[in-house]
């Protein structure tokens, strides 16, 4: 009678259980690791198994077709992106010590230089006011590039300079009213000038003594291409004045007696 029901539209038989045995679209046999989910009084149990055909397999081996080779070759993403690139590898950097110690010289020789070619002004008067009080110690202490400015009054200059290494100026300074910068040489003096630009200006060189030249008074050498500008300045009384110079620029000077 159950099975006459059954056949007519009645409930249909229960299926023999068996748990080696999967009903609905797929039967077949229950590996391990998948999932079958069961309910049972409102509880939810999770049972490991497996089924036979096995899906996961085929979504491994489409990953391992995705990743390729090591080698191989990534084509551009249909939606237009690029492969991201290999890092770029940078080799190592050897660094010798001696040449970071020439570069810190040069520098320290170039910042010696910028400061050396910065002009300074050195004054010089008789009454104490100015730098100095004396021509020949002014000149000493000029440096490349500076010039030194003197002020109306008599000064001895009895010293030879070498000023092959540095270019200084001598300009006379007197007011209008006073006459101009007197330099009276009590000793030969030679001033020895180097390949650069000088400018004496304004200034008077006495080598007489009563009247008669006692001094002599040398610029410059013959064998440097000195350019040597004489401007507004006197020379009196100088014996054997010589102007030793490559090029001379003679602007409204006087030479009385030399």
């Amino acid at each position: 009678m159950r099975g006459a029901r059954d056949d007519l539209g009645g409930r249909p038989p229960r299926p023999r259980h068996d748990p080696d045995v999967r009903a609905g679209p797929f039967p077949g046999r229950l590996l391990a690791n998948s999932s079958l989910v069961r309910r049972k009084n409102h509880r939810v149990t999770t049972v490991s198994c497996q089924n036979a055909y096995a899906p996961q397999r085929k979504k491994l081996h489409i990953a391992a077709d995705r990743a390729g080779p090591p080698s191989q070759t990534l084509e551009p993403d249909p939606r237009g992106l690029e492969p991201l690139a290999d890092p770029p590898s940078f080799e190592p950097i050897e660094i010798d010590m001696n040449d970071i110690t020439k570069i810190f010289s040069t520098l320290i020789a170039l910042i010696g230089a910028s400061g050396s070619l910065h002009a300074d002004i050195i004054t010089v008067c008789p009454d104490g006011t100015c730098d100095f009080t004396s021509v020949d110690a002014a000149i000493t202490a000029a440096a490349d590039g500076d010039r030194i400015e003197i002020g109306s009054g008599v000064y001895d200059l009895s010293q030879s300079h070498d000023l092959e290494e540095r270019r200084i100026e001598i300009v006379g300074v007197a007011e209008t009213d006073e006459p101009a910068p007197r330099l009276e040489l009590t000793n030969n003096v030679q001033w020895d000038l180097g390949d650069f630009q000088y400018r004496i200006e304004s200034v008077e060189f006495v080598g007489e003594a009563e009247g008669v030249p006692t001094h002599r008074l040398s610029l410059g050498r013959s064998t440097l291409e000195t350019d040597l500008r004489l401007q507004g300045c006197r020379f009196q009384g100088l014996k054997d004045q010589l102007i030793r110079v490559f090029t001379v620029d003679i602007d409204d000077c006087v030479f009385d007696n030399c």
